[in-house]
């Protein structure tokens, strides 16, 4: 739990945080552009191939079905206006994936012959080009997973969240936060803790009702429940009632303290 993070923490086992530049993540996008379409051309194909299985007719072979000559072929065939519809609208769709393909493989070819790592595992048999920008594109700089005594591994920020969804400003406070989490090491606290917390836990989280705090804080812990979700708290109306909580809990420690410690203390 705590005392173990606190250990790995403070051994710097957690890895530091790497964030893809734009270009990178560009280039992942379009090789995972062109699998989601590879799997849909795969998919009308397959529904190609089961409308004639469904009207008795043999296919040809692959190589030749999808062929100029094969499809042509397939356009011909006699069948109900209901099933004449279906096959020219997959083959509609099969055209138009094709052509989507072949930009993206025009794209990712540019961004793979300029790249000298992609080139360099092409020299080795049986890797493809396919295979090379893929290594390249998601390991990006290889020196990140070195553990030597320059620090430990890191970890791409695209593990963690989803890239895509925030601004660049954004990545860069993800980047800081997690940079903050490897850094920190929890010490014990002589005093007092108050903690503000909802009645569910986000799922990957320690499931102590006092979220590790009791290890740390010498004067014990006051849990304090608000109502709504651990990603809600500070969202109306959760948000009115964390402040009203959080107001009432500070003058109760500044009565305390004038009341220890005597007026001017604060």
């Amino acid at each position: 739990k705590m005392i173990a993070l606190a250990k790995i923490l403070y051994l710097d086992a957690v890895p530091a945080v790497h964030v893809p530049s734009v270009d990178v993540r560009a280039w992942r996008g379009l090789i995972e552009c062109r699998r989601r379409l590879m799997d849909r051309r795969v998919a009308v194909k397959n529904q190609a191939r089961a409308l004639l299985r469904s009207l008795g007719i043999m296919a040809l072979a692959a190589r030749t079905l999808w062929s100029k000559k094969g499809l042509a072929w397939l356009e011909a065939q006699a069948s109900n206006e209901a099933d004449s519809l279906r096959r020219d609208l997959l083959v509609q769709e099969l055209s138009e994936l094709n052509q989507k393909i072949k930009r993206v493989e025009k794209e990712l070819a540019q961004r793979a012959n300029a790249h000298p790592g992609v080139t360099l595992l092409r020299t080795i048999p049986r890797v493809g080009v396919r295979t090379a920008e893929a290594f390249v594109a998601y390991v990006d700089n290889v020196q990140r997973f070195s553990r030597n005594n320059a620090g430990p591994a890191t970890i791409d920020l695209e593990e963690v969240i989803d890239v895509s969804q925030f601004p660049e400003i954004e990545l860069k406070l993800w980047e800081a936060h997690m940079r903050a989490i490897r850094d920190y090491v929890p010490r014990p606290y002589p005093g007092r803790v108050t903690l503000f917390r909802t009645r569910g836990q986000p799922f990957l989280c320690s499931f102590d009702a006092q979220y590790g705090w009791g290890e740390l804080a010498a004067g014990g812990v006051e849990v304090i429940l608000i109502p709504g979700s651990h990603e809600k708290i500070f969202v109306e109306p959760h948000a009115r009632m964390l402040a009203t909580k959080l107001s009432a809990c500070l003058n109760e420690a500044q009565w305390r303290t004038k009341n220890e410690f005597g007026p001017g203390s604060l």
